[in-house]
């Protein structure tokens, strides 16, 4: 298993269908009310990080949360893109609401 931040055992991505298993026919399954949660809940999680200017964890700051969040933002529209393009049957919401999962799984590892 690859790991972050070079911690043994700890994945790369959070339990979500890898490539592999895109490429098997295993697409991910999302509706339009399982997005507005995931969406929901990175706004919450996000704004709870935002919340103490002062606050850190590890070399990671508020303001650096910020800006990844910006930049997340532009990597979650081509993930959609890509998605779209490599499994045109799958819908762009499926698809937002899988990468955004992802995020609020990372930013609730913060908040822990």
């Amino acid at each position: 298993m690859r790991s972050r931040g070079g911690v043994p055992g700890t994945p790369v991505f959070p339990a979500r269908p890898p490539l592999v298993q895109l490429q098997q026919g295993k697409p991910p399954s999302f509706s339009q009310t399982d997005l507005h949660k995931a969406q929901a809940g990175v706004d919450q999680a996000y704004a709870e990080t935002q919340k103490d200017p002062n606050r850190r964890w590890g070399t990671a700051t508020v303001d650096g949360v910020r800006k990844t969040q910006q930049l997340w933002l532009a990597y979650r529209d081509a993930w959609v893109m890509f998605g779209k393009t490599k499994f045109p049957k799958v819908s762009a919401d499926a698809w937002r609401t899988w990468i955004t999962e992802d995020r609020l799984d990372e930013l609730q590892k913060l908040l822990l």
